[in-house]
């Protein structure tokens, strides 16, 4: 439609000339070129605009690229994602199987950004994508691995002698466990200069030890997760045993 104005301004300045050529035909010929320029002139440039792209912040082309600030990361961490070479004002989706799904909006120079924190260890496979139309529909994707952090100190730990030759202590079964699955409790029983004495594993919050003799003794539990990261002991609890 946008080429054609330029015929039809060519035929009203022709229809002009022959009207009041017989007048002034020098000063009508001039000015009918002079039409006749102008509106060809007006008609390339509304063709020209026709074909230029409303919004070339982006390459065209080409599919948008995802990345992330660290490929492995720590349980308790964030890991910012980027994408870029997405059309700008389009909304993207940023998805993590089984955490989160977030979206942002992509910035005049075609890039968006999320950060998602992770509390679990493994390997996770982010996705993100945009809407098909006018964004295009594009996705990409990136995999990063998450670690297990050691676990906190087994909470609420006690300690008593109930009887002779006895020690008895007792924890909270809540663990922290640092994003991975839990794996046993580690008792221990030492002497002055942290001599060991006893220890014992047990995947129950609470431990026994039998004939111990006569004297005064230190306690204290850990816990280790199934990523073998061991958790700082409890606070050491002195105790004496009759």
């Amino acid at each position: 439609m946008l080429m054609s104005r330029p015929k039809i301004v060519a035929v009203i300045a022709l229809c002009g000339h022959q009207a009041y050529g017989e007048r002034d035909k020098g000063v009508t010929m001039k000015h009918s070129s002079r039409m006749i320029s102008i509106g060809i002139s007006v008609g390339i440039f509304a063709a020209s605009l026709a074909v230029i792209p409303v919004a070339q912040a982006y390459p065209p082309g080409t599919n948008m690229a995802m990345s992330a600030s660290s490929s492995s990361r720590t349980t308790g961490q964030s890991v910012s994602f980027s994408v870029s070479r997405v059309k700008p004002g389009c909304v993207v989706t940023f998805r993590v199987p089984g955490v989160v799904v977030k979206t942002s909006t992509a910035n005049a120079s075609g890039w968006a950004y999320a950060s998602v924190e992770f509390s679990t260890a493994g390997f996770y496979h982010a996705n993100a994508s945009t809407a098909s139309g006018a964004c295009e529909g594009q996705s990409a994707s990136v995999t990063v691995q998450v670690v297990a952090r050691a676990p906190s100190a087994p909470m609420s730990f006690r300690a008593s002698s109930p009887g002779s030759g006895r020690i008895t202590l007792s924890w909270s079964s809540n663990c922290d466990c640092g994003g991975s699955p839990f794996a046993y409790w580690t008792a221990y029983v030492t002497k002055s200069g942290n001599q060991r004495v006893r220890s014992l594993e047990t995947t129950r919050n609470g431990a026994n030890f039998v004939g111990l003799a006569r004297g005064y003794y230190y306690v204290s539990v850990r816990v280790t997760n199934a990523a073998g990261k061991l958790s700082p002991t409890t606070s050491v609890v002195g105790i004496s045993v009759r």
